[in-house]
């Protein structure tokens, strides 16, 4: 169950839909439906009916080929055609890839009149089902990896969408993409339906508009590791605190989701990770609360180099210090890494324990192992 106080935050004010009328934003409903698809079903009709949809879909992929998907009640009928054989070919994952910077894309954005006229999917197969038009936002990843998007879809009767219909919701983008990002991280987008255990190993707590922090959901298994107390999170060790302090920070500072590495007392790994209320909330608008998650953070003997770059990103490693820690979770000694980089062996020894601080570790081989887990 939610903090009420989490949910009345979320409660803003749309232009347009008349003065002192509460609008729930899209985020709050699929934050609070994240943890089973029929709640999260029931969150994106109300997303649909928002803006004059039949029904909404949430689609996780990987590159143009479709992992898993959950569509809203009155899409269900038409899941089973979709998914058959037998249907046309669906042009729209080859062509239509939204990115974060961008908000809904229309059919009409990347076919033409004729193309779509022309198209099988579109004339054999949504026709005659009664649908006709779409309109897709990412919400996370990107096109050459892991994706998460909305498609919002209309009938032929309700005609295609114009980007004035989606302006309500195009302003809660940023709202909705935070909070996708989020479930996905509590499992909600991967899993649905988390058993207990895993539940029991993931918590999720807020910041209010004063820098508050509370509890919005704590599994059992995470209170020895972070909690709150006096409105401020508190986690075990005085170094750990400061590193706590440290993420919610950068986060706050860079406007930008800030992530460290706890520990519990049987040394098992921790994800700590901060969303700012930056990256939530459009310009012009009062950001209430930022959101920190708390995840079980498995550890891998596998070294896999190929995403330095994003987990530097995600770290808030300078250039620099991504260099050093490519090299040294390639196994390198520090020795290699000062000569390959033509800098001092104590130079490379300064910059990873400005590294470790970061990330949260203590040892070369920590370092290896987190780098290789993405």
């Amino acid at each position: 169950m939610l903090n009420p106080r989490w949910v009345f935050v979320w409660r803003v004010f749309q232009p347009g839909l008349g003065d002192g009328v509460a609008f729930p934003s899209a985020s709050e409903a699929i934050l609070n439906a994240c943890f089973t698809a029929g709640g999260m079903a029931a969150a994106l009709q109300e997303i649909a009916n928002a803006v004059n949809a039949e029904g909404a879909t949430l689609t996780y992929s990987h590159r143009t080929t479709q992992m898993g998907a959950i569509t809203s009640k009155s899409l269900l009928e038409h899941v089973a055609p979709y998914i058959s054989a037998d249907r046309p070919h669906d042009p729209r994952p080859q062509k239509v890839n939204p990115i974060l910077t961008e908000g809904f894309r229309l059919d009409q954005d990347d076919f033409s009149a004729d193309e779509i006229d022309r198209n099988p999917f579109y004339q054999d197969f949504l026709r005659p089902r009664g649908f006709g038009w779409h309109a897709c936002a990412l919400l996370s990843g990107s096109p050459d990896s892991e994706t998460v998007n909305l498609t919002l879809r209309r009938t032929t009767r309700q005609g295609a969408f114009q980007p004035d219909d989606l302006a309500v919701l195009s302003a809660q983008l940023p709202l909705i993409r935070a909070t996708a990002r989020i479930t996905q991280m509590m499992g909600g987008l991967d899993g649905l339906s988390l058993d207990p255990i895993d539940e029991a190993r993931r918590s999720l707590f807020g910041f209010d508009a004063s820098g508050g922090a509370f509890v919005v959901r704590q599994g059992q298994e995470t209170t020895n590791v972070l909690g709150v107390r006096g409105e401020r999170l508190v986690v075990c060790g005085a170094e750990q605190q400061a590193r706590v302090k440290m993420t919610v920070d950068r986060a706050l500072t860079q406007s930008r989701q800030a992530s460290s590495i706890l520990t519990d007392d049987d040394g098992h790994w921790w994800l700590f990770s901060v969303v700012p209320a930056s990256m939530m909330v459009p310009s012009g608008m009062t950001p209430f609360l930022s959101w920190a998650v708390l995840v079980p953070y498995a550890r891998s003997d596998e070294v896999n180099l190929t995403r330095v770059q994003q987990m530097a990103s995600f770290f808030g490693l300078s250039p620099a210090e991504a260099r050093v820690a490519g090299l040294i979770g390639d196994a390198r000694t520090v020795v290699d890494t000062a000569r390959i980089l033509q800098t001092s062996p104590g130079t490379v020894r300064n910059q990873l324990k400005s590294i470790f601080a970061k990330i949260g570790v203590s040892r070369q081989a920590e370092l290896v192992a987190i780098f290789s887990r993405f």
